[in-house]
């Protein structure tokens, strides 16, 4: 009799850490799924699509090298700097419009004129941030394209690597 006194208090004590288990885990996948950047869990995302599925193809994003080789070229680009007024200010691509990403998504009209003039005659527009780390350029190139501009680039590395290229740089802001 107090070995079945022992099996049931055993199966009560696995019943309650079997319910913690589950409930943590509900827990832990309620947060990750409502997180801004969910971990991949499975092999799909947290929405559920199999790995490798989006909602849109990623911008393509173009090299330093490419960018400089372009440039020599003389290749029509323009580069849309969305970094902070004093990033811009302390060093930026010569030539490059600054326009934080609010400027983008509220529709500043200079802004807009210029990404208007840029597509009209074929340019390439690059978007850049900070580093590969920061996605406010990713979040404007994709804004771009959802408002029609076809030919749209993220610039790989951001302006971290562009400086670290020692590439031409512009200082102050232009007006």
């Amino acid at each position: 009799m107090a070995k079945r006194s022992q099996n049931t208090a055993f199966r009560s004590e696995l019943a309650r850490a079997a319910a913690v288990l589950a409930l943590s885990s509900a827990l832990g996948f309620t947060v990750n799924a409502l997180s801004a950047h969910p971990v991949s869990i499975f092999a799909g995302d947290a929405s559920g699509k199999p790995a490798g599925a989006a909602d849109a193809p990623r911008i393509p994003r173009i090299s330093i090298a490419d960018l400089i080789a372009a440039t020599k070229r003389n290749d029509l680009i323009l580069v849309v700097d969305v970094r902070g007024e004093a990033e811009f200010a302390i060093g930026h691509i010569p030539g490059s419009l600054h326009a934080p990403i609010e400027t983008i998504l509220q529709g500043q009209q200079d802004v807009i004129g210029t990404l208007q003039a840029a597509e009209k005659s074929g340019a390439m527009i690059v978007t850049l941030c900070d580093s590969e780390l920061c996605e406010k350029s990713d979040q404007a190139a994709e804004a771009l394209s959802k408002l029609g501009y076809k030919n749209v680039r993220v610039l790989q590395g951001g302006y971290q690597a562009y400086f670290d290229a020692h590439a031409p740089i512009e200082e102050g802001v232009n007006r």
